[in-house]
């Protein structure tokens, strides 16, 4: 029976390699420490092979790369290091057990050899989220076979169960297996930042390393969407995969170092961890499903309409008749937006910030809609996902103008951006935008308008229905 005997969190900054940061990485030399305490761990948990999961490799929205070639090559000439090639082993019999039980789970997997990279014009070379993890690795002389795995745009639940997917194949097979995930944190955390600056990467790095600190990884798959985004981040989804990996395992953590040079958050962690046998997902999906049931039994008259709007839609094809006798509080004529929420991620949201209507019954009925399936960033919502959906609506007072940002309040009044043709909306009271200027910042980037530009604030209040 094999084991996972090492887990952990590489970040890949290449100006951490001696070749590549030739003397300039100075601002890095926590990180660069911590990597080699993080080596010499892994070293002495001997393992058989490593399975190394990067943000990028061949990237997917519905499948997953693996590496299939008998030799695994790559460098940094795209750092500017010449004549340097790095060549491992690939663990041939591991890779082909995981594609075997993906495939067997319904999972699409791409393996990549010279035939793919011909046909479908992927790239063989091993990228920096491999190369730099394991340029620490080789100066602590481990040099045992490789499984690469690229992560993939699947939704975080089949990212996690992917991971379980993993340590199947690991416990049926005879090897102890190090599994490393790859990836840098946000990428703007300063005004300096390649990536330019959020001040939602704070905010994201802080809830990774909390969650990585107490061991409860599977809680990263509940971060806000939006800050997600907001983030810039490349390791969220190899951590997912990680923890999935992890998931019957009890996990105590070891954070060796965090720091955010060059505006970048740089995670060193390993984990110590000792298997259990029972599942954390079970009881994670439990907890959901207990609280979205709650929710549900609880709804609001708003929200009750909204869900009973789109339910009919989607059996139908047709828009839900008013309810009779229409209920007084949704009479007035008032706009609103209806948000969908699956897992707690974003599914749809979608509103006005004028009401386009005779009331807000009928408001709330073609907003529920359009929320569920004609918002642009997603795939219609289906009816057997409205069991996991917690529907919110938001009712709008009427906008007014405003000439000073202190007369805004994040928490109290949501804002309108205008200037030209170009206008930008964001709610109040949202999760991670507790200042006045990260609700401007992101509401100005929402609409396309320079902070220096010449534009015109709105406020409004709402009242929010679960």
């Amino acid at each position: 029976m094999g084991n996972i005997v090492f887990a952990g969190i590489a970040p890949h900054p290449p100006i951490i390699v001696d070749q590549v940061g030739e003397g300039q990485n100075h601002d890095a030399q926590k990180t660069i420490a911590a990597m080699r305490q993080w080596a010499k761990k892994l070293k002495e948990a001997n393992p058989d092979l490593i399975i190394i999961i990067t943000p990028h490799g061949n990237l997917f929205q519905d499948a997953i790369a693996i590496h299939g070639s008998p030799i695994l090559k790559g460098n940094f000439s795209n750092f500017g290091v010449k004549g340097t090639l790095y060549e491992f082993k690939n663990h041939e019999e591991m890779q082909k057990q995981i594609v075997l039980k993906a495939k067997e789970k319904g999972y699409s997997m791409v393996e990549v050899n010279d035939t793919s990279t011909y046909r479908y014009g992927l790239k063989k070379d091993l990228d920096h989220g491999v190369l730099v993890p394991l340029d620490f690795l080789s100066k602590e002389a481990v040099h045992v076979p490789l499984v690469v795995i690229s992560m993939s745009l699947l939704d975080n639940l089949e990212l996690y169960k992917f991971g379980m997917l993993i340590e199947e194949v690991i416990a049926d097979s005879q090897y102890n297996v190090a599994l490393i995930a790859s990836g840098d944190l946000s990428h703007r955390l300063t005004r300096t930042a390649p990536a330019g600056y959020d001040p939602a990467g704070r905010d994201f790095d802080l809830i990774i390393l909390e969650k990585a600190k107490t061991g409860q990884l599977i809680e990263v798959m509940n971060i806000d969407e939006d800050l997600v985004e907001r983030a810039g981040e490349c390791g969220l989804r190899p951590i997912i995969m990680l923890a999935g990996a992890l998931d019957r395992y009890k996990i105590t953590s070891d954070i060796i170092s965090y720091e955010g040079p060059y505006g970048v958050g740089y995670l060193v962690a390993a984990f110590n961890i000792e298997k259990i046998n029972q599942s954390t997902l079970a009881k994670w999906k439990g907890k959901r499903d207990d609280s979205v049931k709650e929710q549900k039994s609880n709804e609001s008259i708003p929200v009750r309409l909204a869900r009973e709007s789109l339910t009919y839609f989607l059996e139908t094809g047709k828009y839900l008749p008013l309810p009779e006798p229409v209920p007084e509080m949704l009479k007035e004529k008032k706009a609103c937006f209806v948000s969908l929420k699956k897992h707690g991620h974003l599914r749809g949201c979608i509103g006005t910030i004028e009401p386009v209507r005779e009331m807000l019954a009928e408001e709330i009925i073609e907003n529920s809609v359009s929320a569920g399936i004609r918002d642009p960033r997603f795939l219609p919502v289906t009816l057997d996902e409205l069991d996991d959906i917690v529907f919110s609506v938001d009712v709008l007072s009427k906008p007014e103008k405003i000439s000073s940002k202190d007369e805004l309040d994040p928490l109290n009044y949501g804002i309108i951006v205008k200037s030209g043709g170009r206008s930008g909306v964001l709610l109040p009271n949202l999760e991670g935008v507790d200042t006045v200027e990260k609700q401007l910042d992101i509401t100005l980037s929402k609409a396309g308008i320079s902070p220096k530009e010449n534009y015109t604030i709105f406020r409004f209040k709402v009242e929010r229905y679960y």
